[in-house]
């Protein structure tokens, strides 16, 4: 009985986060998709780390800061560090060595917002216009070696879209707000040394 009552009140709140749009699903770690995906033994490569930064933001309310200095935004989100730490669990380092060179060629930052009109969820009603907000995160690189040459590109996109909310009716709520940056940069790169790694193997 008190098994059911605790799934029960679980389940509750679950669909209560849910429906106020308190969580979002960019802020789960995808670390478990690539979890053990490694070389047995050390593995070295050379990193050439030169990207072009593109950066679009057309949004009144970005998820990306410092938008005005696209330098920053791969200081603060930590790009490269963070990287370096994803291949070092796939038991990769970095050499000075150019037998096989990684590259990372552009980081691209994209944000905008466009009008939706919004209905109710039975889709009679018209209720209003609102914001729908899309951002994205692309990384973009490439592996050279004597007998391989392969591109690696990777990204992670989410918006923002308004509907009405599914507990008080009427009211006009947005699914996946609250989404993290730097989250969703993380497990963009976190991937990205996967496809590294698999490329390599």
């Amino acid at each position: 009985m008190k098994e059911k009552l605790t799934f029960l009140i679980f389940s509750i709140l679950t669909f209560l986060l849910i429906s106020c749009n308190a969580v979002s699903i960019q802020n789960t770690s995808n670390d478990f998709k690539w979890k053990n995906k490694k070389f047995d033994n050390k593995f070295e490569l050379k990193l050439d780390y030169k990207p072009t930064i593109i950066n679009k933001i057309i949004s009144k309310e970005p998820i990306f800061f410092d938008l005005n200095d696209s330098l920053s935004l791969d200081i603060n989100y930590r790009i490269k560090s963070t990287l370096v730490k994803k291949l070092q669990k796939r038991n990769i380092y970095l050499t000075e060595k150019d037998e096989i060179i990684l590259s990372v060629d552009s980081l691209v930052f994209q944000e905008y917002s466009e009008s939706k009109s919004v209905y109710s969820n039975d889709g009679l009603e018209y209720l209003n216009d609102s914001e729908q907000d899309f951002f994205k995160f692309k990384i973009v690189g490439s592996i050279k070696s004597k007998r391989l040459e392969e591109e690696i590109a990777v990204k992670k996109e989410h918006n923002t879209d308004p509907r009405e909310s599914y507990t008080i009716s009427g009211i006009i709520v947005k699914d996946g707000i609250n989404a993290n940056a730097e989250k969703m940069i993380e497990n963009t790169i976190n991937e990205f040394s996967y496809r590294v790694y698999e490329k390599l193997k």
